[in-house]
């Protein structure tokens, strides 16, 4: 077993992270993706500890004394009394017989009531005092000038003979010494909020591992990236994605240009030696932008003065059709030639040949013809320099995989923060096993000042989702011989860019 395949086992599916940079920049995105369970845990713990608080809240009452004392021998000195006198007030007014004095001195003797002594002494000084802490506000001063009646007898038999001499005295008055401090309990709140919130975010990023950059793939899979596509911020809707998104348009990012440009350097390098070859581009999940990717690559390819054909491959949902506006009613494509041998199925975009899904989709489906259908690759390929294939997403199909074999090259886009490692891993190992050269595509990354957001709304799962063709009750060409998985809803669109190639 090599290094690579040992660090891809049992570890790497416990959601292990690279890095502790990329563990804190997990806990950041969970904050922000779901800052609403923040704000929640965060008053969940604030009410709980007032609750807490007000329920369990429990007053006490304190009254103390203070004395000076002076010494009858020369043994000790008067600090040094006044300390022994502090350490034994605990232990002396803790036994039955003290504290039945007490008692009978202020009325107590059939009433049971909790209350204890302490004493401090000050260092260097011959000062200390005694504290009667009490639950009970209208005996506690009544115990306190009751212990500085009969003390006095008591500490000459416990300590020696010594003076005590009282200087003042502080009575508890009917005011708690335990006052309720709300905004202590309410910080309490926060932090045991905080440590929910913290809590919640740990078992989601250990169970949810999404893809955020190529550091997260590094280990889990066995392609290389070939580029890195930031996001970008578009409406949703098809027409702001043509002019936001695709190469032809004179409105992309610079940073966008350059991740597609980086994507045709690699994919030239890729096909050298190939004659005529055929680029198939699939992902895990709908909706990460593999159609994009495949139209902004053969923009970018036609700049280099080469003859592209992008054929649409996804005959269950086609995200080509829905970003160039064409009417499966009307343009005729791959599925009138795979039904009806028709031969008038190409047509022409910017400068690029496309060989859209057609018009008999559902049919073609029902009786889809694998052989015929690489015939047809194999026939248009001879015509031009290079074939980009768009495919349906591999976790829901079998479809990608199947064309594999007439492909020379394989691209695997993979949308950050969307689909999870172990399915990025899962659905992608038979491509890197398949023997054909193969590389991923990150696609809609945060970087920096990067910052894309458009949705998908009507073109995820609605109108033009994967619907009929996918699985449960619409399942009717998404399992068995045609698919498998589980269909759900089609990709949008993601894209890149080129420079437009300006006609004269």
């Amino acid at each position: 077993m090599t290094d690579q395949e040992q660090t891809r086992g049992v570890g790497y599916d416990e959601d292990d992270f690279l890095h502790v940079g990329a563990l804190l920049l997990a806990y950041f995105r969970v904050l922000v993706q779901r800052w609403y369970f923040f704000i929640g845990f965060l008053v969940l713990g604030i009410a709980a500890s007032c609750c807490i608080m007000y329920f369990h809240y429990t007053p006490t009452y304190q009254a103390t004394a203070y004395y000076t004392v002076e010494r009858t021998m020369d043994i000790y000195t008067d600090a040094e009394v006044a300390a022994r006198i502090a350490k034994a007030i605990p232990v002396l007014t803790s036994t039955a017989d003290f504290r039945e004095e007490l008692e009978k001195s202020v009325g107590l003797e059939d009433r049971k009531v909790q209350y204890s002594f302490s004493a401090s002494s000050t260092t260097s000084a011959n000062f200390f005092n005694a504290t009667v802490t009490c639950l009970e506000a209208d005996v506690t001063d009544a115990l306190l000038r009751g212990f500085e009646e009969i003390y006095p007898s008591w500490v000459n038999k416990s300590i020696g003979k010594c003076i005590l001499t009282l200087n003042d005295e502080q009575t508890c008055d009917g005011v708690p010494a335990n006052k309720q401090n709300w905004l202590l309990w309410g910080l309490y709140g926060l932090l045991a909020g905080f440590i929910l919130w913290f809590l919640y975010a740990t078992i989601r990023i250990a169970s949810v591992h999404k893809v955020h950059s190529a550091i997260d793939l590094g280990s889990a899979m066995d392609i290389q990236c070939l580029a890195e596509l930031p996001e970008v911020n578009v409406k949703n809707n098809t027409n702001d994605i043509q002019k936001r998104l695709l190469l032809s348009s004179d409105r992309v990012s610079g940073a966008y240009q350059r991740g597609v440009l980086d994507l045709r350097t690699q994919v030239e390098e890729l096909t050298k030696d190939v004659k005529h070859p055929v680029v198939l581009v699939t992902s895990t999940l709908p909706q990460e932008g593999k159609s994009l990717v495949t139209l902004n690559l053969a923009l970018a390819l036609s700049e280099r003065d080469k003859k592209v054909l992008v054929i649409d491959g996804d005959l269950r949902s086609s995200g080509i059709n829905r970003i160039l506006h064409i009417d499966s009613k009307v343009q005729k494509g791959s599925s009138d030639f795979l039904t009806h041998k028709e031969r008038d199925i190409l047509m022409q975009w910017e400068e690029v040949t496309i060989l859209p899904v057609g018009t008999s989709c559902d049919e073609a489906l029902r009786g889809f013809d694998r052989d015929l259908f690489g015939s047809m690759i194999r026939k248009l390929k001879e015509s031009v320099d290079i074939v980009l294939l768009d495919t349906p997403p591999a976790g829901y199909f079998g479809d990608a995989l199947d064309y594999s074999e007439f492909a020379d090259l394989l691209l695997y886009v993979v949308r950050g923060d969307y689909a999870e490692v172990r399915q990025v891993r899962k659905h992608s190992e038979p491509f890197a096993q398949s023997g054909h050269p193969c590389g991923y595509v990150l696609n809609r990354m945060q970087h920096g000042s990067f910052g894309y957001g458009y949705g998908y709304g009507r073109y995820g799962y609605g109108k033009y989702g994967y619907g009929k063709y996918g699985y449960g009750k619409y399942g009717k060409y998404g399992y068995g011989k045609y698919g498998y998985g589980y269909g759900d809803r089609e990709t949008g669109t993601h894209k890149s860019r080129s420079r437009q190639k300006e006609k004269k």
